[in-house]
């Protein structure tokens, strides 16, 4: 049967996959076989096209969930509605007002400011993008009816708009405001200082028809209690448009700086509320990246012959999963949870289990440095022959995987069944010679094996 999944690359259209299906206790186990095309790609490979494979999922599965239910007047989820700081309607100003945004800012959806000036303003208008030409419409229109066009950025050649000389003020059309003309267009980048500089340098030709104003002010801003600004007089975008209006027509847009502080207190601590509740960011980012971690290896498990296999009498042979770092960590008390959790995503094709009737019954890892061990069977389900399964299981995929010629464990001296169960299968003490310690000398002896002896065997 052909394994068809729509978002794979070419190199796994190729692949074909056998599955195989047994059924113990009405439950359907799937077992999977990969051919030896899949054997031939790098692990490397494998995990990148794993990681492909399993984004995409998640971003299908982003698309299908259904969207919070939202304000339909402030658009907002309703448990951060804004409405209560708003004016009840929208303030006509005489200058036009244009957002040139950066797309990381566009991202940040519910604690970006912008958002906040289309709901206080009438003359608003956003465009998202990293440079800007004379074509936007907005740009394009002022240019046609003779608009005075303005960028609020600070710079040594920039008209301070705190104290304009006559010959200034003519320039800015500020004497030509009045209540049934609109002669000024105002634009604002919105971005991080490194941003709206990149964005300023990258729009020559529309900075070049701008005259550039700048402003000083003494009021502070709510919005670092959310987002740290690199220094005490730097304000938020809408708070320094609303600055700006105020100086640009100070007749008309007095209440505009009162709204803006407004929501953005309401804002800030909508925001503020829900973080308390929430896990701390460090703990979130590790719970997302081990969730990614383990998507990943599941998918890479079922496609490139991390197989499956029906021991019979309702046992299987599985790869681990972190799932399973409980059972592990509490037959080998001297390992921590971390520390099982690092070997089964650093070695995931070793690292295996066997299951009975859903219950992990037997495991068997491999360190970071590359010995086998933590062996151990449960004792209710030992003589069964399952840690020689896990052993030569191992073995072969060290093998296929890696085109080993041999492995190493470390056996404590006294282990009898251990030792017996490994020397079973031809390892060999490295030092034969070396006599067992009894009591506080016992130690850990080095054993090897020869993988090539697998390969040709099997």
């Amino acid at each position: 049967m052909k394994l068809i999944q729509s978002n794979m690359c070419s190199a796994l259209l190729l692949t074909s996959t056998i599955i195989c299906t047994s059924i113990h206790s009405q439950k359907k186990t799937t077992v999977c076989n990969g051919l030896s095309l899949n054997r031939n790609l790098k692990p490397a490979q494998r995990s990148k096209i794993a990681s492909s494979i399993a984004k995409s999922q998640r971003r299908a599965a982003e698309r299908s969930t259904q969207p919070r239910e939202r304000c339909t007047h402030c658009h907002r989820p309703l448990v951060q509605c804004l409405c209560d700081a708003l004016p009840s309607q929208k303030i006509d100003t005489h200058t036009q007002v244009l957002i040139l945004q950066h797309p990381s800012e566009f991202r940040r959806g519910t604690i970006s400011t912008v958002p906040l000036l289309n709901l206080i303003l009438s003359n608003v208008e956003v465009v998202v993008g990293r440079n800007f030409d004379l074509n936007t419409r907005v740009v394009a229109e002022a240019i046609e009816r003779n608009w005075t066009m303005v960028i609020l950025y600070p710079g040594e050649d920039a008209i301070d708009l705190d104290d304009p000389t006559d010959e200034e003020r003519d320039l800015l059309g500020m004497q030509h405001i009045a209540a049934d003309d609109r002669k000024t267009l105002l634009i604002a980048v919105d971005g991080t200082w490194s941003q709206a500089r990149r964005m300023f340098d990258s729009s020559p030709e529309l900075v070049s028809k701008c005259h550039q104003i700048q402003f000083t002010s003494n009021a502070t801003t709510v919005y670092d209690r959310i987002r740290t600004e690199p220094d005490d007089y730097c304000l938020s975008t809408s708070e320094a448009v609303a600055e700006a209006l105020i100086r640009l027509e100070p007749k008309s847009t007095r209440r505009v700086k009162d709204y803006i502080h407004a929501a953005l207190e309401k804002l800030v601590h909508v925001q503020l509320s829900f973080e308390s509740q929430a896990d701390p960011r460090f703990t979130r980012k590790k719970l997302k990246a081990m969730n990614k971690q383990q998507q990943r290896l599941e998918l890479e498990q079922s496609l490139f012959n991390h197989s499956i296999f029906d021991l019979g009498y309702g046992a299987i042979l599985r790869p681990l999963t972190l799932q399973d770092v409980g059972y592990v960590s509490l037959v080998n008390e001297d390992r921590s949870v971390h520390e099982i959790a690092d070997m089964i995503q650093y070695h995931p094709n070793y690292c295996l289990g066997i299951e009975c009737n859903n219950k992990l019954v037997a495991c068997i890892l491999r360190y970071r440095s590359g010995e086998i061990g933590m062996l151990y069977v449960d004792i209710d389900h030992r003589r069964r022959g399952y840690a020689s399964i896990l052993i030569q299981d191992c073995m072969r995929r060290l093998r296929n995987f890696e085109d080993a010629d041999c492995a190493e464990t470390y056996i404590m001296d006294g282990n009898d069944a251990s030792q017996a169960t490994f020397s079973a299968l031809g390892w060999k003490q490295e030092d034969g010679n070396q006599k067992e310690g009894t009591g506080k000398r016992r130690a850990k002896r080095k054993w090897v094996y020869d993988v090539e002896r697998v390969h040709n065997s099997a």
